[in-house]
């Protein structure tokens, strides 16, 4: 179906003022064998241009597993900018070995870093690579970027994936760049979007007109879900649903648009949300000037890498103290209906959160109790009895269920952190008392914990 649209064009040039954002250490994640012969790059540069500094790290067509990288200090933010060449035969639908796939290594890694305030920014798709998308579904929804029965081809049976051609469109302010530049771009239905919303529209959508935001940012209580941590040690998210803009600087595609006189200056606004089939000097011309000011906008909207919460979780886990291990096998405090306990199972649990915390030994027959003061309380769990599903939930003394603060699928993870809030999964505030912590695997109880919050 051809659409009707009516183009207004801006008739006078509006100016803002540049950013000030100060330079930023950036991990910067490609694959050499994207296929753009090197465009990509084009984004460091661009990036470095702007005072940034880039430590660049080419995965060469492998899947490289992150949860070994330093993603801390002395880096303020995270580039997953990962793609395949569509003709490699890597290419297909969700290949967890695929050198561009957003796998388990990948969402439990970035899943770590939202909870330690971490900057992190994922090039969502390249309008021919389907399977790099599918691989960012479950971390959306692990995080909770999104609302509920948000899928591969919500709401529309056609998917989310494409627009049917190339346009400028608007970007709402105080963001800072003028115009986004995007071809066949892919998007997230702001019906379904808890985040904000930079660049987005409704129109030329296969199969439908349903509004999709193309750039995306989500920061504290905007994500939750397995980002457990207190609204303030959570970190930052920006996503942007296509990468066809770097193929501008492709070499071979559009050596023209180096050439002639700009119609708008880097300051101007360009006509938004305009699509322009023929690929004039002027057009491609505008096209990477928006590009160039676009990216290193989101480095400014990420901030740096500072926490401003004194209680945040450690970069990396902590060595687990001995005497904070509960080896116990006494029933679990909770709903009636969870199995008895395993005998002998060798997963580990400990908890902390302030250098005061006090710890109480466990005997032979109880478990380890963790004396603390306030929230949030830091919980480190051990993955010694195999593959399966761990959970991690809180009961208080009276057995009602508080939270569930960890729910996850272990194949080859080791161990990982969790965090309670302090609140109940109804929102309302826990008092001080005594409450447990118990991991289980496959509904069948491994450890516990007891928590006393006591009053300072």
């Amino acid at each position: 179906m051809t659409k009707t649209k009516s183009l207004i064009f801006i008739s006078a040039l509006f100016f803002i003022l540049p950013l000030s954002a100060s330079a930023r250490r950036i991990l910067f994640y490609f694959n050499s064998g994207d296929g753009t012969d090197g465009a990509l790059l084009q984004c460091v540069t661009i990036l470095e241009n702007a005072g940034n500094q880039v430590t660049a790290v080419d995965v060469q067509a492998r899947n490289r597993d992150p949860r070994e990288d330093n993603w801390g200090a002395p880096y303020d933010q995270v580039w997953d900018m990962r793609f395949v060449d569509p003709d490699s035969n890597q290419y297909g639908r969700e290949n967890p070995a695929a050198a561009d796939d957003f796998n388990e290594n990948w969402r439990s890694k970035a899943v770590s870093f939202l909870n330690h305030c971490g900057k992190l920014f994922i090039a969502a798709e390249h309008y021919p690579v389907r399977d790099r998308d599918d691989g960012l579904y479950p971390f959306l929804k692990e995080v909770q970027a999104v609302k509920g029965g948000f899928d591969a081809h919500s709401p529309s049976v056609r998917g989310n994936s494409s627009t049917s051609g190339e346009a400028f469109y608007p970007v709402r302010q105080p963001f800072g760049p003028v115009s986004f530049y995007g071809a066949w771009v892919g998007g997230i239905p702001l019906a379904q979007l808890t985040g904000t919303s930079f660049v987005d529209t409704d129109e030329d959508w296969e199969g439908d007109d349903v509004d999709r935001s193309i750039a995306s940012g989500w920061n504290g209580d905007q994500l939750g879900g397995a980002v457990t941590a207190g609204p303030c040690g959570r970190g930052r998210l920006f996503m942007v649903w296509d990468a066809t803009m770097w193929t501008l600087w492709q070499k071979g595609m559009y050596e023209d648009g180096e050439a002639g006189s700009p119609i708008w200056d880097d300051s101007a606004w360009v006509p938004g949300n305009i699509q322009s089939p023929a690929r004039t000097i002027s057009h491609i011309k505008a096209a990477k000037r928006a590009t160039r000011l676009f990216f290193p906008a989101i480095v400014h909207w990420l901030g740096d890498g500072g926490c401003p919460c004194t209680e945040a979780l450690p970069l990396l886990p902590l060595a687990v103290p001995k005497a904070m291990i509960s080896r116990t096998t006494a029933p679990v405090q909770g709903p009636r209906s969870l199995p008895s306990p395993v005998t002998g199972g060798g997963s580990l649990l400990m908890a902390t959160n302030r250098p005061t915390t006090a710890i109480v030994s466990p005997s032979a027959n109880a478990a380890a109790t963790i004396l603390f003061t306030a929230f949030p309380i830091n919980i480190y769990m051990g993955f010694r009895d195999g593959a399966g599903v761990y959970q991690l939930n809180i009961w208080d003394a009276q057995g009602h269920f508080v939270q569930a603060v960890f729910s996850k699928s272990i194949t080859s993870e080791k161990e990982n952190w969790a965090t309670w809030n302090g609140l109940y999964s109804t929102g309302v505030e826990s008092s001080p008392g005594l409450y447990t912590a118990v991991l289980s695997k496959d509904g069948r109880f491994l450890r516990k914990i007891v928590l006393s919050r006591i009053r300072p």
